[in-house]
């Protein structure tokens, strides 16, 4: 196993094998200037508890892109020393712009520039959201493509009044399906329509996760085409609100 190391280059060819990289520009810094391209490699089984360590904070030189390029699944978290919010990256997924990934509570509203240290684990927290793909079919009026999902959110040890669910990466012409939209009982931050979803729970003290039973959400987005690549809701995370 070798040591974390900063290393300058474009594209997710500059990721080495069985390494996890954090790249300080939006689409894996092609097109960045010479000096911007810099490239965080974590190998696999090495850890960092503090990006700022490397020269990556929240401010523009922060984490705007990152590829998986191991066979693990790793976790990314908003504080050092695996603290705060978290968003999964599964094993090989490369994400170009983390802009189009909504975090709520982040002064851009998205994870660009907010990831401060990583796990080459999944993350086990309180709440926690699993997906199922459903069906899909053509919404004859706008002759796109309807895919139905259930997202299922469960507590470990303590209620969760305040939450958010998001996922992003979305192709452009995406958007939440209309009669989704009209009856989802929460606050709808982010429709789809920038890429992402960010879905937050209601005021008040209902619809809260209890430990030991579910909470569901059967949730319809409207994509531009069929894709078999639909059937899967990228980087889904739940996070705990304050």
């Amino acid at each position: 196993m070798g040591a974390p190391q900063l290393i300058h280059g474009q594209g997710t060819d500059a990721c080495p094998s069985g390494s996890f990289c954090l790249y300080r520009d939006v689409d894996f810094n092609n097109g960045s200037e010479s000096g911007n391209d810099k490239i965080l490699v974590i190998p696999e089984g090495a850890y960092i508890n503090n990006f700022s360590d490397y020269g990556f904070d929240h401010s523009d030189d922060g984490v705007s892109g990152v590829f998986n390029n191991t066979e693990k699944d790793n976790t990314l978290f908003t504080q050092p020393s695996q603290g705060g919010h978290t968003l999964p990256v599964a094993k090989r997924q490369a994400i170009a712009d983390l802009t189009k990934m909504p975090l709520s509570e982040s002064p851009t509203g998205t994870w660009n520039d907010q990831a401060q240290s990583a796990l080459a684990a999944p993350y086990i927290g309180n709440l926690g959201i699993d997906q199922q793909f459903l069906s899909h079919w053509q919404d004859w009026e706008s002759q796109k493509w309807i895919y139905s999902f259930r997202l299922t959110l469960h507590a470990a040890q303590t209620p969760v009044r305040k939450w958010s669910v998001g996922f992003g990466d979305l192709p452009v012409g995406t958007v939440l399906y209309k009669q989704f939209s009209s009856v989802f009982w929460g606050k709808i931050i982010e429709d789809g329509s920038n890429g992402t979803v960010l879905l937050e729970s209601p005021d008040g003290e209902t619809h809260i996760v209890e430990p030991g039973k579910v909470l569901e959400i059967d949730i319809q987005i409207l994509y531009p085409g069929e894709n078999t690549a639909y059937q899967q809701l990228n980087s889904l995370n739940a996070q705990q609100l304050g």
